[in-house]
């Protein structure tokens, strides 16, 4: 769902036009998240579920 958000916000067909502050604190998060997701760890049938 988060992923798709940001596709949405940064498309190049339909440009969203915000202030720069707003832009600034958006890439900050979008960054983040990117990060966080590079390093998530991901589930393989043979690791358990919790």
């Amino acid at each position: 769902m988060g992923l798709l958000v940001i596709a949405i916000l940064f498309n190049p067909l339909f440009p969203v036009h915000l202030p720069q502050q707003t832009w600034r604190i958006t890439d900050l998060v979008t960054a983040t998240a990117f990060i966080r997701l590079a390093f998530k760890p991901s589930k393989t049938r043979n690791q358990r579920q919790f």
